[in-house]
């Protein structure tokens, strides 16, 4: 649950963000998505909606503005440390402190995008995520439970999550994530905890990245840990303290280190188009970009992964930097020396693989692959056939775990999802599928409103989550229909009225309490 701190500051850095969100944007080639909504009408909808964010033309929201909140905040005497008892103090309290209920499938709860998951190394029930927004939360009891972490950190978008495999209670974030869409908002460098994520400290500023996608830690020298994201990859020898490039490309999209032999690292390098597979075999010294048997040109985003039970097996899963759509899945069994074309013709990314696209190895098979983009597919020969496990439009609970798929890894035989649905888990190898979202706060919300004549009547539209309602305060929320919402307003004078958007122009509106829809766009618009 968000308090008064968290809530206020998410406001402020929200603010702060917006014009280095723009920035890269502009330099960043965004394919459509399934909706067809071109990088251009993003930019032109986005530029817009942040102008009158900031107060109009011309206007600049100050840098380090949510970074600076916080320091001041945190220097603040309190009501009592003052002794003014006789003061008021401001409650808030969350209108969403729990995962929404989804009633397309009628059995599932949704969080908002979740980009990474990391294991305690010894106790299958302790798990932390990385969320596009609401910062890292964590689980003690496997999911049924989620604790809010990220109250005093200084940016609420988190790219990646990992553990010390030596000390668990030590765990790095790596702010800021790198998903490339317009709402990928910056970072604020990395932080550590070394109590399990109850305070945190910063470990490296913004000269190391503003997103991240990837920290690695030597698991024979907790010293040595190794950042990847938009600057490049950095390593630090020093428990943090100290980061230096290891000039192995910019926008990371992938890192990678072999257990086996931890001077071995491999990395995706290059953003949404022109990407590279780069391998080091002296702990960043120098890098060689892979080549053999892998496409020439057109390389887009490129997800890794190592299989556990043999660390020469690698695949890679290669978006086509034209259409978005798959340009390959790939497999090394050499190291990288020489790489060989499993499948090109099973487009599982559809057109956006710039934007999600993940892949897993089986921890005691390696030819057992799960990949995903829009939905999830897995093949039992490496890669050469394979079957669709998810359907993102399903009305079954077990054959659901959202659209767009940032994240798979298997935590000993559970295999685990983040997508932009929050957190999917499955015991069976991807063919069935159960939510842990009931109690994870991380929507990301659009835009909100109320019916004046029932404030307890509630409504919101959500990144990929639609539009939302609740008919209690906030205390359950429920979604009936799927894509992307965004502003929701409640006619005042006819409340059962609600007006929604989609994408591409869309106007929908609701007579029902926002029960159902129709389009009321005019035509040809």
């Amino acid at each position: 649950m968000k308090t008064l701190t968290s809530m206020f500051f998410s406001i402020i850095f929200f603010l702060s963000t917006s014009l280095s969100l723009l920035a890269q944007v502009r330099n960043t080639d965004i394919s459509s998505r399934e909706d067809e909504e071109s990088g251009d009408e993003i930019i032109e909808r986005d530029i817009f909606f942040y102008t009158r964010r900031a107060g109009g033309p011309e206007k600049r929201i100050p840098e380090n503005a949510y970074s600076n909140a916080i320091q001041q905040f945190l220097r603040m005497p309190t009501v009592q440390q003052l002794g003014l008892r006789r003061l008021p103090e401001v409650s808030w309290e969350s209108l969403n402190p729990n995962g929404m209920f989804y009633a397309v499938t009628n059995g599932n709860y949704i969080s908002g995008r979740t980009n990474c998951i990391a294991f305690h190394p010894s106790n299958a029930n302790i798990m932390y995520l990385a969320a596009a927004g609401g910062g890292v939360w964590k689980t003690t009891d496997a999911g049924a439970h989620w604790n809010f972490l990220s109250e005093h950190l200084t940016a609420l978008t988190s790219g990646t999550v990992a553990l010390d495999p030596n000390n668990p209670e030590v765990v790095y974030v790596g702010t800021g994530e790198q998903n490339y869409s317009l709402d990928s908002y910056a970072g604020d460098g990395i932080f550590k905890s070394t109590d399990g994520g109850s305070t945190w400290n910063k470990v490296a500023t913004t000269s190391v990245g503003q997103s991240f996608s990837s920290i690695v830690i030597d698991p024979t020298n907790s010293n040595v840990i190794y950042a990847g994201g938009a600057s490049g990859t950095y390593k630090s020898t020093d428990d943090g303290v100290t980061w230096l490039n290891t000039n192995g490309g910019g926008n990371i999209n992938a890192l990678l280190i072999d257990p086996t032999n931890t001077q071995v690292l491999y990395a995706v390098a290059g953003g949404t188009t022109a990407n590279t597979i780069r391998k080091t075999t002296n702990g960043g010294t120098s890098w060689v970009t892979l080549t053999s048997g892998l496409p020439a040109t057109s390389m887009g985003r490129i997800a890794l992964a190592m299989a556990p039970s043999n660390s020469d097996y690698l695949y890679a899963s290669i978006t086509n930097g034209s259409t978005s759509g798959l340009l390959g899945l790939y497999r090394t069994t050499n190291g990288g020396t020489s790489w060989t074309l499993q499948n090109s013709s099973t487009n599982y990314l559809g057109q956006q693989g710039w934007y999600d696209n993940a892949v897993t190895v089986n921890p005691n098979n390696p030819d057992l692959v799960i990949v995903g983009g829009l939905d999830i597919y897995s093949s039992s020969n490496g890669g050469t056939i394979l079957t669709k496990k998810t359907v993102w439009s399903t009305t079954s609970p077990s054959n659901m775990s959202h659209a767009d798929i940032h994240f798979l890894k298997y935590n000993g035989t559970t295999l685990y999802c983040g997508s932009d649905g929050g957190v999917y888990k499955s015991s069976d190898d991807a063919s069935t599928w159960s939510d842990m979202n009931a109690t994870i706060s991380t929507l990301q919300y659009q835009s909100a409103d109320y019916d004046p004549t029932d404030p307890q009547k509630l409504y919101g539209g959500c990144q990929d989550n639609n539009i939302e309602s609740s008919i209690n305060s906030g205390t359950q929320w429920i979604q009936r229909q799927t894509g992307d919402g965004g502003y929701t307003i409640v006619d005042f004078e006819s409340p059962n009225y609600i007006y929604s958007q989609y994408v591409n122009g869309s106007l929908k509106r609701s007579s029902d309490y926002a029960h159902t829809f129709s389009e009321i766009s005019p035509s040809s618009s």
